[in-house]
């Protein structure tokens, strides 16, 4: 016992931003305290979708049969145990209680939900597959839903600088999502949906192609030269000739009577130098045609002295414009030989985008050196000294990817949507980057 000698009562004001915009009145009675059917729940115990059983037997000994018979799919049922007894002390009589509380059915079978705004949210240590999410209104448990995270394939090695659409798939499974369901970043940087991206179908199309990997592919080659015809033409008119518009690079022209086809692989003023006549040779003075838009007369057809030997540092092109450059060249010991070795670079400021494309049996062409050939043989670079293959030389690394799908629970009564632009939201998924764990376990 005690005597107050005073009391002082501490008063304070926290002033706390708005998050969202409310319309500013009341949509329902939920939150007031003078309406009956509002209680304080604590979204376990205490809540809509929760009741207790008090009995003095113990709880072992009906738990079954209610759990089979009377409980709802849903719903939490908790058990108390009472046990009550008195003793008469000098004359007074202490009564005594003890109350254990069991919760009974601490979880449910989803599948034997009906709705899932009865629901009871599942509350869980953070184990990187589970992620609580709150909607907009908190004053009720059936709103409080689970949402389910996981992670995304990693997609980061496709990026080559060219490519803007890449698959959505989690553990190698397509599946099929809305964009407010993706949360992606590209070097740690939340990218915005609809702006930066956009989900087409099963693929996450980028507004721009992320950057690749700066890095350098060898490869060994080996070219068998192929002969280049030069055909000098004109036009049978008076004045500048007007052939129309010059094929390019691996484009074919045909002549009008000898029917002769030819790919061409260089052009000039008056000329063009043509590799693989099929079909017979051209004929003097026929007109040689590509569709509609060139037409000239043939004057000559001469076979052109080229050279055999590749130059240091030379682009070889395709016939559909895939380029590498000469490492190596073909003269070695003052030996001719057909073996080249070539790189292709990219993610470089000077060769940005591309990726070693070089196939067997193409026909290649160098500018530079006026040599045109077919590639025989493909193999990895191996280092002369070491013995190590060497296929790819990474100078600086990539954009990185990183994404999460926000799986949710649907409900008609509360639609279990973002609210919120995860866009802007701020996370730290540190536990999530080990990909030696199995995240995306149910």
């Amino acid at each position: 016992s005690g005597l107050i000698d005073n009391l002082s009562i501490a008063r304070g004001v926290l002033n706390i931003g708005s998050l969202t915009k409310t319309p500013g009145r009341f949509i329902d009675d939920v939150g007031k305290p003078s309406e009956i059917v509002q209680k304080i729940q604590d979204s376990f115990f205490y809540q809509n979708f929760s009741y207790v059983i008090k009995s003095e037997t113990p709880i072992s000994n009906w738990k079954t049969q209610v759990l089979e018979n009377n409980h709802a799919a849903g719903f939490a049922l908790f058990g108390q145990l009472q046990l009550t007894g008195g003793k008469d002390v000098s004359g007074r009589k202490i009564g005594t209680e003890f109350t254990k509380q069991v919760n009974i059915n601490n979880y449910s079978n989803v599948n034997q939900i009906t709705s899932f705004g009865a629901a009871q949210p599942i509350y869980t240590d953070f184990n990187n597959t589970e992620v609580l999410f709150r909607k907009k209104r908190l004053t009720s448990s059936e709103e409080i839903l689970t949402s389910i995270v996981k992670k995304l394939d990693n997609v980061s090695d496709r990026f080559n600088g060219i490519d803007k659409q890449f698959p959505i798939t989690v553990e190698g499974e397509q599946v099929i999502v809305n964009q407010n369901q993706l949360m992606i970043t590209i070097n740690g940087v939340i990218q915005a949906p609809g702006d930066s991206y956009q989900v087409v179908g099963g693929n996450l199309v980028f507004s721009e192609a992320p950057r690749p990997a700066s890095k350098v592919n060898y490869r060994i080659i080996e070219v068998t030269p192929t002969p280049i015809y030069r055909i000098n033409l004109y036009s049978g008119q008076a004045g500048i000739p007007n052939y129309g518009i010059f094929p390019t690079l691996g484009q074919q022209i045909q002549g009008e009577n000898s029917d002769a086809f030819a790919t061409v692989i260089d052009s000039g003023t008056n000329h063009l130098d043509v590799i693989n006549i099929t079909g017979g040779p051209f004929e003097l003075n026929e007109e040689i045609v590509r569709g509609t838009l060139f037409s000239a007369l043939v004057q000559s057809v001469d076979l052109l002295n080229t050279d055999t030997i590749f130059q240091f540092g030379e682009s070889i092109t395709n016939l559909e414009g895939d380029t590498a450059i000469i490492e190596e060249t073909n003269l070695v010991d003052g030996v001719i030989s057909d073996r080249l070795v070539v790189s292709k670079t990219s993610g470089t400021a000077k060769f940005e985008t591309g990726i070693f494309d070089l196939k067997l049996n193409e026909f290649i062409y160098s500018a530079s050196s006026k040599i045109a050939g077919q590639i025989t043989f493909i193999s990895p670079y191996v280092d002369p000294v070491t013995s190590d293959i060497v296929t790819e030389l990474e100078i600086n690394p990539g954009s990185t990817f990183y994404g999460l799908l926000f799986e949710r629970l649907v409900s008609i009564t509360n639609p279990n949507v973002i609210l919120d632009d995860i866009s802007k939201s701020s996370i730290t998924p540190t536990e999530l980057y080990n990909d030696e764990e199995r995240i995306n376990a149910d």
